[in-house]
């Protein structure tokens, strides 16, 4: 059956997108789940619930999700809208911008509450999926979008020659977005061609001490966790205070070598300065 947005499809098709509190599938949850169901006949319903997480959102979290602590108080729970929502959605297959992301996390969310929901038979279309392989983001691409320089896609390229055209692939991308403006967490940025700000809006682990982004500064200038269970918190009084997290994240974890070497160094400093004796005074 073709519907009014020219899909050919025998089910209706949910739209899914849905706001959490973090990325951790397992510990974090659900602040807002909205669906637009477009039926076979090409009509659509939408809803959009805010969910009651229990659990408090980080500042950062609140930034990106417009959603603050206050505005949750009193909404209901996953638990108690979640079986209108899969009834909403039963028999649909489903559609969206990076809708895995938002599957995977209802599916957690759906089992934790004793909701039965898989994937056994759904149909899934993901559009950042199809707009990264329909409109390709990489270096040849990038030459030929930029600097007008089309090079054969079975055509091999050195590290130097990747190097060089890079070159004159950031002389093209500055010259382009010189004085443009982008719209970023913080605010509306200006673009310009000094190295801060292009670091500052181009580099996604900016003010990061570590390659995984794991520990960042704060406003204040000290090392911050910026997920897990202790996001947010600084990391010398956390390791101090449990030094079985330290051995954790030191010897068991997966981080990066790097992200281990700045904990440890953390670590030294702090435990210095707590065992540094202070001179009396005179």
């Amino acid at each position: 059956m073709e519907n009014k947005l020219n899909i050919k499809t025998e089910k209706p098709i949910a739209f899914l997108k849905i706001k959490t509190t973090g990325f951790n599938f397992v510990s974090d949850r659900i602040v807002e789940i909205s669906i637009v169901k477009l039926e076979l006949d090409g009509s659509q319903r939408a809803g959009t619930r805010i969910v009651n997480p229990e659990m408090p959102m980080s500042e950062e979290v609140i930034k990106i999700n417009n959603i603050t602590n206050e505005m949750v108080e009193g909404k209901p729970t996953f638990k108690e809208i979640g079986e209108k929502m899969l009834k909403f959605t039963d028999g649909c297959d489903f559609a969206g911008f990076n809708v895995n992301f938002d599957l995977r996390f209802l599916i957690e969310e759906c089992n934790r509450c004793g909701f039965e929901f898989n994937m056994i038979g759904k149909k899934v279309v993901d559009l950042m999926e199809m707009y990264h392989l329909m409109e390709p983001r990489d270096f040849k691409t990038a030459m030929s979008f930029y600097c007008n320089e089309v090079i054969d896609k079975k055509e091999i390229l050195s590290s130097e020659d990747v190097n060089k055209k890079g070159v004159n692939l950031l002389s093209s991308m500055i010259n382009k977005y010189n004085d443009k403006t982008l719209e970023t967490k913080e605010g509306v940025e200006k673009i310009d061609n000094s190295i801060e700000t292009l670091n500052k809006l181009f580099n996604k682990n900016n003010g990061s001490l570590d390659s995984a982004g794991f520990i960042k500064l704060n406003a204040g200038g000290r090392p911050v966790f910026t997920r897990g269970k202790n996001e947010g918190a600084l990391v010398s009084e956390t390791l101090l205070s449990d030094k079985s997290y330290f051995d954790f994240l030191t010897i068991k974890s997966d981080l990066p070598a790097d992200t281990k070497s700045v904990i440890r160094k953390i670590y030294k400093k702090a435990e210095e300065a707590k065992t540094k004796k202070t001179p009396q005074q005179a």
